[in-house]
């Protein structure tokens, strides 16, 4: 993980998270904790609506969903933003973990900013920061099963022996 999706997934998982929610308890300038992102008149609360429900960061939360399906056929959202995954071995809990922080990242960081999510950039990057691992000699298996995953095909690399 990176430094900043690693920084970002401490905050979020203590629910720490500068959502609509948060600002409406902690300044005077925001006078309702609805979300300003979506028009569904709920809560702002990372838990419960930004990544979960909300639909400024559905097209990312559906997307996780579908790559996470293939390792932990049980995923909810919910469980997706608490981290939260069943799997068989502890590297496809790693890979879990690795696609939901970058993801999480990029889709707050684009909220953040009131910038649109496009997830086909938000996938060439996860895909670049994958194929980037699968170069390395310390951690290519992972790389190349993330890059599988993001891509939903084999990609071929050359080893560098």
């Amino acid at each position: 993980l990176s430094n900043i999706s690693r920084c970002f997934i401490i905050v979020e998982l203590n629910d720490l998270l500068l959502t609509k929610e948060r600002q409406h308890k902690v300044t005077r300038n925001t006078p309702s904790p609805i979300c300003s992102q979506c028009n569904s008149g709920e809560i702002d609360s990372s838990y419960s609506h930004t990544f979960t429900r909300c639909s400024f960061t559905a097209d990312v939360t559906g997307w996780l969903l579908e790559k996470i399906s293939h390792i932990d056929p049980d995923i909810t959202p919910e469980k997706i933003v608490r981290l939260q995954f069943e799997t068989v071995n502890p590297e496809d809990e790693l890979i879990a973990t690795w696609l939901t922080a970058e993801a999480l990242q990029y889709s707050w960081a684009r909220r953040q900013s009131r910038l649109p999510i496009q997830t086909h950039i938000m996938i060439l990057e996860l895909a670049n920061k994958a194929g980037y691992m699968a170069s390395s000699t310390l951690f290519a298996e992972p790389g190349r099963r993330l890059c599988s995953i993001i891509l939903q095909q084999d990609i071929p690399f050359d080893d560098a022996e």
